[in-house]
């Protein structure tokens, strides 16, 4: 893989972390909290770089492994902010 291959397998995982947040229908601050670390700590792994150990950190919360992670068929490019609520009826 070349330096831009590298990054762009980089940012997937990143963008995994996001979708898979967003599909527990977490926001940013719960997840930090279930995983123990401050919202800056947490927005780092979101959006400049993360560690195999915020993985599986990740992975307990999201039960899953962190291979799962690596697994980026269909991550969209703009998965970001906070999950949608259900309103109410």
């Amino acid at each position: 893989m070349g330096q831009k291959e590298n990054i762009e397998f980089i940012r997937n995982i990143r963008r995994r972390v996001a979708e898979l947040r967003i599909k527990k229908g977490l926001t940013q601050e719960e997840l930090a909290a279930k995983v123990e670390v401050d919202l800056k700590t947490l927005q780092k792994w979101e959006y400049k770089y993360i560690t195999l150990k915020a993985l599986c950190k990740l992975s307990e919360v999201f039960d899953c492994s962190p291979y799962d992670f690596f697994q980026i068929s269909n991550i969209s490019k703009n998965v970001r902010g906070r999950p949608k609520k259900n309103k109410p009826s």
